[in-house]
C-alpha cells in the first residue's frame, strides 16, 4: 500500500506541478527575464498547473470511478467535488493575478491553458490524436508563459514552445501505453487503444524527431547560446535511447519506466539547457 505522502503526491500530481514551475522559470531565465518577473511566471505556473490538474480530475470523476483509479482525489473520496470547485477557482484566480503584471500576452497564455483543459474535459478535444497534441500544447504554453516574462515574443520563443509541444505530444503515447488497461475500462480512447502499439511507436519517433529539429531552430532563430545546443544533443541521445528501449519490448511496465525517465532526465536537461543558454553564449 502506498504511503499517505505518496498518495498526496500522486493525487495532486505534485511532481508534475514542480516540473511546470521549473520549466516555466528556467525558460524565463533563459530568455533574459529579471528574477522578479521569472518568479511571477513560475508562481503563476505552479498555481495554474495545480488548479488544472484538479480540474482534470473533476472532469474525469465518473471515468476514474469506473476504472477504479485511486489517484483521483474526487473518485477516492478524499476531496468533495463542491470543495474542489472552490479550490480550483482560487488557484486559477491566483495564477491569473500573478500573470497580470507580466502583460496581456502572459495572461492570455494562462487562459489558453485553462481553455485547453476544459476542451479536453468536455470532450471537444478528446480524440486520440487531438488529446495527445492538446497535452503537448499545454506544455508549450507553460514555456511560452516563461518566455513572455522576458519581453515580447520572438521566433526563438515560438520554436521553444513548438519544441515542447512536439516532444510532449510524442511522449504522451508512453503514458497511454502505461495506462492502457485502466483507459480501456474507463472507455478513454487513446492512440495505443485506437491504432495499436506499433503505430504508437511510429508516432513517438516521428514527433521526437520533429522536436529535435525545432530544438535546433531554437538555437539558430532564438540566438540561444551553445549551452542549449550541448543540452539538446544530450536530450536527443538520451531520449532516443529511452524510446528504443521501450520500442524493443513495449509493455505497460516498460512504458512507465520510459515515461518516468523522460520526464525526469529530459525535463532536467531542458531546464539545464535554458540556464546554460544564458550563461554560455
Amino acid at each position: 500500500m502506498p504511503s499517505r505522502i505518496t498518495l498526496v503526491f500522486e493525487r495532486l500530481r505534485l511532481a508534475r506541478v514542480l516540473m511546470m514551475v521549473v520549466v516555466t522559470g528556467t525558460t524565463a531565465f533563459g530568455f533574459g527575464a529579471t528574477p522578479a518577473r521569472a518568479g511571477l511566471a513560475a508562481g503563476s505556473a505552479g498555481l495554474l498547473s495545480l488548479g488544472c490538474f484538479l480540474m482534470d480530475h473533476l472532469f474525469d470523476l465518473r471515468k476514474d470511478r469506473t476504472a477504479g483509479r485511486t489517484t483521483n482525489p474526487f473518485a477516492a473520496g478524499s476531496l468533495a467535488p463542491r470543495a474542489g470547485r472552490v479550490v480550483i477557482a482560487l488557484l486559477l484566480l491566483g495564477a491569473a493575478a500573478l500573470a497580470a503584471p507580466l502583460g496581456w500576452p502572459a495572461l492570455a497564455t494562462v487562459g489558453g491553458v485553462i481553455l485547453t483543459v476544459v476542451g479536453l474535459g468536455i470532450g471537444v478535444l478528446d480524440t486520440p490524436v487531438l488529446r495527445a497534441v492538446s497535452l503537448g500544447a499545454i506544455q508549450g504554453l507553460y514555456a511560452l508563459l516563461g518566455g513572455l516574462s522576458a519581453g515580447p515574443p520572438g521566433a526563438g520563443l515560438g520554436f521553444t514552445a513548438l519544441f515542447l509541444l512536439l516532444a510532449m505530444t510524442g511522449g504522451r503515447v508512453l503514458g497511454d501505453v502505461r495506462d492502457s488497461e485502466e483507459d480501456a475500462r474507463a472507455g478513454t480512447l487513446t492512440i495505443p487503444l485506437r491504432y495499436g502499439v506499433r503505430a504508437s511507436i511510429v508516432f513517438l519517433f516521428c514527433f521526437e524527431l520533429l522536436a529535435y529539429l525545432a530544438g535546433v531552430a531554437m538555437h539558430v532563430a532564438g540566438a540561444l547560446g551553445r549551452g542549449w545546443l550541448w543540452c539538446l544533443i544530450a536530450i536527443a541521445v538520451t531520449g532516443t535511447a529511452i524510446n528504443v528501449s521501450f520500442a524493443v519490448r513495449p509493455s505497460p511496465r516498460s512504458a512507465d519506466i520510459a515515461n518516468r525517465l523522460s520526464l525526469g532526465l529530459l525535463g532536467g536537461l531542458y531546464s539545464l539547457g535554458m540556464v546554460l543558454a544564458r550563461l554560455v553564449p
